[in-house]
């Protein structure tokens, strides 16, 4: 056992080992006590069972009423499909009665052409007629003056 206290090597050896297995034992006992360290921004497991329970209501909760509020626009979005093809269908009956209809009456009767639209032959008293019907019911004679003498 001298010989380890005189040779000056292996004593600084003994004494480094002996730091070293206490610094340990010192290092994992602080380990123990703090809880580890998280990067920041990332919420510890430190919470209490009752606040994780209230979470996992709220969270419960919060998807319930997403799978209801899907449900209720899925339900609108098959109520307003089904109103619209009603609609639709129904807008094709009548088309297709109009076109019926039209159709019943294009081939009942033949469009007439009378005498006069075929032959236009004016005689001499329809037009002098028309001639003085347009003096009677034109503008009056003083708003279109005729003047006989002309001015220098």
């Amino acid at each position: 056992m001298e010989i380890l206290f005189e040779n000056p090597i292996i004593l600084m050896a003994l004494i480094g080992l002996v730091s070293t297995l206490f610094s340990k034992g010192k290092k994992e006992e602080e380990k123990r006590r703090r809880p580890p360290q998280r990067p920041a921004g990332t919420p510890g497991h430190t919470q209490q069972p009752a606040q994780a329970s209230t979470i996992e209501r709220k969270k419960e909760k919060l998807e319930n009423r997403a799978k209801r509020a899907a449900a209720q626009m899925e339900q609108q979005y098959t109520q307003a499909r089904q109103k619209a093809e009603d609609e639709l269908e129904s807008l094709n009956n009548r088309h297709r009665t109009a076109e019926r209809q039209t159709e019943t009456l294009r081939t009942r009767e033949p469009i007439k052409k009378t005498a006069q639209s075929q032959s236009f032959a004016p005689d001499k008293k329809k037009l002098a007629d028309a001639v003085i019907w347009s003096e009677i019911l034109g503008p009056p004679r003083a708003m279109n003056p005729h003047r006989s003498v002309k001015r220098k």
